[in-house]
């Protein structure tokens, strides 16, 4: 697991431009979990995933990453790196080699692995993400579409086999159609894969699809924490925070009380048209 022990990260501390950016967070993420992290620009949000694999290192409080220590000195000697894959928003900007097959193997081949094993993990990669290794492993990666791109970076970080995989606004700048492709192959990768997504997002819809908990930062604190369901139903404290529930999720409670029902929190358009089928209100 991933704990955090009364994490504080304080920019410019001892001046008068002091400010905590997160403060006195304890937080633990267990394996297998598909966790959202959401909150207004400077909550705190990309400043806290940065600590989960020792990028940034608390000035004040502990990070441990499977029993590892993010701020010893062998830390990185140790996996901790290759245990916690981060990927920044518009991760295609750190694409740089001449193919996707050779970008993808940059990160195994810092390993020292055989090339036969090299090999096996691109391949592998390639297809977590639904890219063809035979048809797309000689391409250019600066040919390809947005989504793609993105698609290439995220391969890159899988082929280091992290047992953590934290993205930071994944789907920013893509179109409609590269966002949800994105987004699909996260959820395929957190069903078919033993592995923990951090999923950083501003977008409570696509939070409450995927998501199995969500993390609600608020001026450098923790100030939610819980099921996905559980955090959305809190629809008061959040709007407090300044932030929102799902368009589906009000279009529902005000169905519902129009119609007399009891409240429901539906979280996402495939819910609705169940709940709606129940109630007998939708006839496919």
């Amino acid at each position: 697991m991933i704990e955090l022990k009364n994490v504080s990260y304080i920019y410019n501390e001892g001046n008068p431009q002091e400010k905590y950016a997160i403060r006195d967070l304890n937080l633990t993420i267990d394996k297998n979990e598909f966790i959202g992290i959401i909150g207004h620009t400077g909550s705190g949000k990309s400043t806290l995933v940065q600590h989960l694999n020792g990028l940034m290192k608390p000035t004040r409080g502990e990070v441990f990453v499977d029993g590892i220590k993010t701020t010893d000195d062998d830390a990185v000697k140790k996996g901790l790196r290759q245990r916690v894959g981060l990927v920044f928003q518009y991760p295609e900007h750190q694409l740089f080699e001449e193919t996707i097959e050779k970008d993808i193997a940059f990160g195994p081949k810092n390993l020292d692995l055989s090339e036969e094993e090299i090999h096996k993990r691109v391949v592998e990669s390639m297809e977590l993400v639904g890219l063809d290794y035979e048809e797309m492993k000689d391409r250019s990666p600066f040919d390809l579409s947005g989504g793609q791109k993105r698609r290439v970076a995220i391969a890159g970080v899988l082929a280091m086999q992290p047992s953590y995989i934290v993205l930071d606004e994944p789907t920013a700048g893509l179109d409609p159609g590269g966002r949800d492709e994105i987004l699909d192959e996260l959820k395929k990768l957190f069903l078919t894969r033993d592995m923990t997504i951090v999923l950083v997002s501003h977008s409570m819809e696509d939070v409450a699809r995927l998501c199995t908990r969500v993390l609600v930062m608020h001026r450098g604190e923790l100030a939610m924490d819980g099921p996905t369901k559980e955090v959305y139903s809190n629809e008061k404290r959040l709007q407090e925070i300044g932030l929102d529930i799902p368009e589906i999720t009000k279009v529902m409670h005000a169905w519902g009380e129009k119609k007399g029902w009891e409240k429901e929190d539906i979280l996402t358009v495939e819910e609705a048209m169940e709940y709606l089928k129940k109630k007998g209100a939708l006839h496919v």
